[in-house]
């Protein structure tokens, strides 16, 4: 009995088990996203994008951040409401939780070290907007 055991456990070592590799991972570097980001371009119906960073555009669309921490926590202000709580990266998204509900995803277009491209919406909303960041 102690040998069927053993081996079954050593089966199940070698098979791998719950491993680290197995969890899904972002396909970016995690160190690049982490920091605070501006929107700094939305895009509009046309398919333009508009910078909202100017003094003119910020007197209708409040100046937006994102901040990434390594530790797995995010904090948001502006335009799309201000709230702090937590954030999975996996794939090509990232997901923000506040008050432990999802709150916004972004698909990643492009990141990397000064500026990215987000498609940002909610779970089961048909709506997105495209966004533009630039790191702070």
């Amino acid at each position: 009995m102690k040998k069927i055991i053993l081996l079954s456990l050593m089966a199940l070592f070698l098979m791998g088990g719950c491993s680290k590799e197995d969890e899904p991972t972002f396909n970016y570097d995690l160190d690049v996203l982490i920091g605070t980001w501006r929107v700094t371009h939305v895009m509009q119906n046309n398919g333009t994008y508009l910078d909202v960073s100017t003094p003119i555009a910020e007197m209708v669309f409040e100046p937006t951040y994102a901040t990434f921490n390594s530790d797995g926590t995010y904090y948001g202000s502006g335009e799309f409401g201000t709230g702090s709580g937590t954030y999975k990266a996996v794939g090509n998204t990232i997901i923000t939780y506040v008050g432990g509900k999802e709150y916004l995803k972004y698909d990643v277009l492009s990141l990397n070290v000064d500026e990215c491209e987000l498609k940002m919406y909610q779970t089961g909303e048909e709506s997105s907007i495209k966004i533009k960041c630039k790191k702070q």
